[in-house]
């Protein structure tokens, strides 16, 4: 979007860029307010918002689109060894660090993606059924994984796995130097069927080998396909329905009533 910020007055031209947008179809709000789509081609629309009824709320929750808040904090430049750890990953004040945000498809991270790194996670975690979860966590060097079981709410996120000692890739069941604070598999968290539960996770790479992997296991015998006979450890991510676009060809005349179509 070419905004973020406007007035409650209406009338105010948003550009929107992305791609698939070229449908009569586009429905658009900006925080309830309707957009009245005015242009559209297949990656951008245009639209004009509508007159509010009061001001936005801001710093509140807000549940958006399917996907993780994927932060990169880069460290490796660092002076006088003024790297990246799991106490001061959140501060906004080192000057040698850069930062990059993505959109994350999964709560991982691949191995070797380089030192002196953090990577954090956070979004929200939709319960498929109402039952009791436990989250895995495997790393290298350093991680955590927060949850807030209040539905709805990012205030209180409660530390559920811990550890400042490595493993490797997925590697969830390792046991060496594990405590009453350092875990890599959660206590069970009951959890309701479609609710959203804010989720934070964080790990840091010191040096040489880095991953970082968040699971979680359902309990639940109602759910089909679900394997009792032993743990079943599923990937946090998103699942998407995938859409297929649809295409109408019409062809006028062919050469000797023959066509190939390439696309």
């Amino acid at each position: 979007m070419d905004y973020n910020a406007g007035y409650t007055t209406g009338g105010q031209i948003i550009n929107v860029t992305g791609w698939g947008f070229n449908s009569q179809n586009i429905a658009a709000t900006v925080d309830g307010t309707a957009c009245t789509v005015l242009a559209y081609t297949d990656s951008s629309f245009e639209c004009e918002v509508g007159i509010a009824s009061a001001a936005s709320t801001i710093d509140v929750p807000t549940i958006g689109q399917h996907g993780l808040r994927k932060l990169l904090i880069n460290s490796s430049l660092a002076l006088d060894g003024d790297y990246v750890y799991l106490n001061n990953y959140q501060d906004m004040t080192k000057p040698d660090w850069t930062r990059e945000t993505s959109l994350g498809l999964t709560l991982e991270v691949s191995p070797n993606i380089g030192d002196r790194f953090a990577h954090e996670f956070t979004g929200w975690f939709v319960a498929p059924a109402t039952t009791n979860y436990r989250f895995y966590m495997s790393c290298n060097d350093h991680c955590h994984v927060k949850l807030d079981t209040t539905a709805g709410s990012t205030s209180n996120p409660t530390m559920l796995t811990y550890t400042d000692q490595w493993s490797y890739f997925r590697e969830y069941y390792r046991s060496d130097d594990l405590s009453s604070t350092r875990k890599r598999i959660s206590d069970w968290v009951s959890l309701t069927a479609g609710e959203h539960y804010y989720i934070e996770a964080a790990g840091i790479d010191g040096n040489w080998d880095d991953s970082f992997s968040v699971a979680v296991e359902i309990e639940q015998t109602a759910i089909a396909g679900h394997q009792h006979a032993m743990k079943e450890v599923q990937e946090v991510g998103v699942s998407l329905t995938q859409n297929f676009e649809k295409l109408r060809v019409t062809v006028h005349n062919p050469d000797s009533g023959k066509y190939v179509l390439n696309f």
